[in-house]
């Protein structure tokens, strides 16, 4: 017999085996003292378990309304900084800003509406119920943790 095929021969069972085995399913059991066993025979009443119903588990994903409570007390304060601005923005009777070499630029009617329509959606988002959270949950850091 060629060399070749005595390998092949030989080979052959092992593979058919081997294919035999991981098409037997996995069994479970939790032993007197409550250690979870695996194995590919059951040593009694066991739980079969097939690759079909493993995949068909589902893993709750991880909460993350857990939100640390300096975060809380610093979102809290940001709304309160964020409604003081607007007000502020609100009674002044003119608003302006900086030209380019730093000197008072008074801001046009429709230019102060802009910004204090753009301050109150501000102090929404941190005034919200849920503000916290949901600032927690964002990918981008709300701007008081973002350093000048």
């Amino acid at each position: 017999m060629k060399p070749v095929v005595r390998i092949c021969v030989c080979l052959l069972p092992m593979l058919t085996s081997t294919s035999l085995s991981l098409a037997a399913g996995v069994y479970k059991w939790t032993d007197a003292n409550g250690v979870v066993h695996y194995a590919d025979r059951a040593p009694g009443p066991a739980l079969r378990l097939d690759r079909h119903y493993i995949e068909s588990r589902q893993i709750a994903p991880r909460s993350l309304s857990v939100v640390p409570r300096e975060f809380a007390e610093k979102v809290r304060a940001e709304c309160g900084l964020r409604q003081e601005r607007v007000a502020a923005y609100r009674s002044a009777t003119q608003v302006s800003g900086r030209d380019p070499s730093g000197r008072p630029d008074p801001m046009a009617p429709e230019e102060r509406q802009a910004l204090i329509q753009e301050a109150a959606e501000a102090a929404r988002r941190y005034c919200a119920e849920d503000a916290a959270e949901v600032l927690w949950a964002a990918p981008e850091p709300p701007d008081f943790m973002v350093a000048p």
